[in-house]
């Protein structure tokens, strides 16, 4: 199922390879509803990508921008609050001196 809406580019070419499916699943033994509870979890996962999808991005277009610092315990969560009020994403990378 994934191959087919992946690799498959128009909708005609879809239901066919969706009724080839149905039919190799069929000839090997499947019972229907498995095949159809497949197709049910791939539309509710698509639907919730989408949605996840649009969440990222009104996210991002909030967003003034990215402000990466280094990690101090408990100074970098502080300034990530303090960044988020203002709108401002943070990434923290580790921070490394070169004593042992």
């Amino acid at each position: 199922m994934d191959r087919k809406d992946t690799l498959v580019s128009t909708e005609d070419d879809k239901d066919r390879e969706e009724l080839h499916i149905r039919s190799a699943l069929k000839s090997c033994g499947y019972p229907k509803w498995i095949f159809d509870k497949v197709k049910h979890d791939q539309c509710q996962k698509r639907k919730k990508t989408t949605i996840d999808t649009k969440k990222r991005n009104k996210s991002a277009q909030d967003s003034k921008g990215l402000a990466v610092i280094p990690y101090a315990e408990r100074l970098s969560e502080t300034a990530e609050r303090i960044f988020s009020k203002y709108g401002i994403n943070t990434a923290m990378k580790p921070y490394r001196t070169n004593a042992q």
